[in-house]
């Protein structure tokens, strides 16, 4: 079964935008009723087409409410004259200290653009951790990113990891969850052979925040989604 991923960095490896395109057709199924369920008997195909559809139904329903939450959270930053988003060194600001058994690889990263009313900002800090008997050192990238003044951008990568989506093979498992936080939306991809591990978050209407651990000799899940957490949270009323 080909793969898709739902790595939300801004860039080459942005979210595939057949991925995004379907998101959008599904707010098309916002306001359908919901399907009944398949009748017993039903052969074993139309009772998943059925499921399927359901299914649609309800992520276009969250969607279209994710929609009307957005819109009104946009509209009260407007009032208040937040119309641009942060400059980048007050996003490296909220960049994490070094977690237990790492140390910062570098300096942070950061920059920030500006296009006519648009604007958006991103900060990212590199760690790395000791290396291994065969000298391979593990390694924990994260990276924010603020879409204050580009609503349309936030969009694009909010509305998948808004669906459920999940897939899973012998080398990979890949999908959304939840996290917790309120207006708080993720993904998550594990490459099983490698283990490394991505997670990226969406909160607020406006942030991105993406960690991602690799070469580690063991799965680092439960620490890079309790890091992303953390990072939420800094989030909270800003």
């Amino acid at each position: 079964m080909p793969s898709f991923r739902l790595r939300t960095c801004v860039g080459p490896s942005a979210v595939p935008a057949a991925v995004c395109v379907f998101a959008i057709a599904l707010l098309a199924c916002a306001d359908k009723p919901k399907v009944p369920p398949p009748e017993e008997g039903l052969p074993q195909a139309a009772a998943s087409a059925l499921d399927a559809i359901g299914q649609l139904a309800k992520a276009g329903s969250k969607m279209g409410s994710a929609a009307t939450d957005a819109a009104k959270f946009q509209a009260e930053r407007r009032a208040r004259g937040d119309t641009v988003a942060m400059t980048y060194t007050e996003l490296q600001a909220l960049l994490p200290d070094a977690p237990s058994g790492y140390k910062k690889a570098e300096e942070p990263g950061g920059s920030s653009q500006t296009v006519g009313a648009l604007s958006m900002t991103e900060a990212e800090q590199k760690y790395v951790g000791p290396a291994d008997a065969n000298g391979k050192a593990p390694t924990l990238h994260v990276k924010l990113v603020d879409f204050g003044g580009t609503e349309g951008a936030y969009a694009m990568f909010a509305m998948p990891m808004m669906m459920t989506i999940k897939q899973e093979d012998a080398h990979h498992r890949m999908g959304t969850f939840s996290l917790g936080p309120p207006d708080t939306w993720a993904s998550e991809e594990l490459n099983k052979d490698s283990k490394d591990f991505w997670v990226t978050a969406i909160t607020r209407y406006r942030y991105v925040i993406t960690v991602r651990a690799e070469e580690q000799s063991s799965d680092q899940s439960d620490m890079v989604r309790a890091l992303a957490v953390r990072l939420v949270k800094r989030f909270e009323g800003k």
